[in-house]
């Protein structure tokens, strides 16, 4: 961060009541998706890091910083039915350890129990069964996920398989905190 910003930051920070706006009315701000809404609309994509559009928090985040953290678009299209709710569970203790992403699953069944019942964020893909051929399915997925990197200001995709996460993508959301309080954000 700059000088100048350091310095305009400090000036806030000292004025009268910044304590009181700071822990009592931004917090109920934060948690109406009216007004995220709004303010996103009004003062566009700066106004927030992550999602361009509101999206609610995991029901078990009661965190207001939660709104802030960036998007991470998980899909579970390559993952069994019988490993869904445990990769889900896998990634959603990620989020209460690391404290620094929300995801949003992409799954291509009905069955979404550990997402609707952890009040996770999920978008439905078109099963490729409904697909003439493989390469139509591809094109369309492929399509699907940029539409939704884009619409949620997502930072990161990760494909998820029976065995969770790949390695390389644990370690970039491991790499998240210290990138972010790097950042001052």
């Amino acid at each position: 961060m700059s000088e100048r910003k350091k310095r305009l930051a400090r000036r806030v920070r000292s004025t009268p009541g910044f304590q009181r706006v700071k822990e009592t009315v931004l917090p109920r701000v934060q948690g109406s998706e009216t007004a995220v809404d709004i303010a996103t609309r009004v003062f566009g994509d700066l106004f927030r890091l992550g999602a361009r559009v509101p999206l609610r928090t995991a029901t078990h985040l009661r965190d207001p910083e939660a709104l802030h953290w960036p998007v991470v678009v998980v899909t579970l299209d390559q993952v069994s039915a019988g490993d869904a709710d445990r990769v889900v569970r896998d990634i959603q203790a990620l989020q209460d350890r690391l404290r620094c992403f929300r995801p949003v699953f992409v799954i291509d069944r009905a069955e979404i129990g550990a997402i609707r019942e952890l009040g996770q964020p999920f978008e439905l893909l078109a099963a490729k069964t409904t697909f003439p051929d493989e390469a139509a399915w591809v094109a369309h997925r492929s399509r699907r996920i940029i539409s939704m990197t884009d619409h949620y200001g997502a930072w990161l995709v990760m494909d998820a398989d029976d065995d969770g996460l790949a390695e390389r993508d644990l370690l970039l959301l491991e790499a998240l905190p210290a990138y972010l309080a790097d950042q001052d954000l």
